[in-house]
């Protein structure tokens, strides 16, 4: 992390990059809800079960 800052500083910001942030990623993100419930936070009976 260290040296990529030091990259950024010295060549400019977003010269290099991650690369789980994108190519676009100045561009709005906005988080899918169709699937979301109301409760989605506060009722345990609507978590998902995942087994193996």
């Amino acid at each position: 992390m260290n040296t990529l800052d030091l990259i950024n500083h010295q060549f400019g910001k977003n010269t290099l990059k991650i690369a789980a942030t994108g190519l676009h990623a100045n561009d709005n993100w906005f988080m899918r809800q169709e699937r979301k419930t109301q409760g989605y936070t506060t009722n345990w009976n609507e978590l998902m079960v995942v087994q193996a």
